[in-house]
């Protein structure tokens, strides 16, 4: 049995010609992704309430504190930890996370919590322009919409990462 080649072309064609009328259908393919992308961004979008937030809540220790959850990059999970010799103990070494090492902050001793020599299970990732630093937490919850809670102590990581204590003479 021999191969119809006068057939094959003309369903390659027939095929080319069908997948050239869908490209015109379609136009700009990443403009129409684009498209459906803002609609359903749309359809879910709720404008913010006042006073209300999503806020990540952390037990370092006993304590619990709150940031708000933008400024929170990711929470990773410490596998890995490179000890730093000669640095003051609340360092507690380089995190290296998707090819990129963090410093790995403990704040029990900036935030009054007991401090513990205790491994931590997981990390908050902070970033900012000047800076990236991992700190360790011992336990993270997301809460979606609440403006405060109760028996948590919100922080403002930045005033406590811009301790003087955490500065490490160069």
């Amino acid at each position: 049995m021999s191969l119809d080649w006068e057939g094959a072309r003309a369903r390659l064609r027939a095929a080319q010609e069908r997948l050239d009328e869908i490209d015109h259908e379609v136009g700009d393919f990443e403009a129409l992704l684009r498209a459906r992308a803002e609609a359903i961004a749309a359809a879910h979008a709720t404008p913010p309430r006042p006073g209300v937030s999503d806020v990540v809540v952390f037990r370092i220790g006993t304590e619990r504190f709150s940031v708000a959850a933008v400024e929170v990059g990711e929470v990773i999970d410490v596998v890995h930890l490179t000890a730093l010799p000669g640095v003051p103990a609340f360092y507690r070494g380089l995190l290296s996370h998707r090819g990129v090492v963090f410093p790995l902050v403990d704040l029990r001793p900036l935030v009054g919590a007991t401090p513990d020599e205790h491994p931590f299970a997981l990390a908050l990732l902070f970033a900012s322009d000047a800076r990236t630093v991992a700190v360790g937490v011992d336990d993270v919850d997301l809460l979606q919409g609440v403006g405060t809670v109760d028996g948590v102590v919100p922080l403002d990581i930045w005033t406590v990462l811009s301790d003087a204590r955490l500065v490490v003479d160069g």
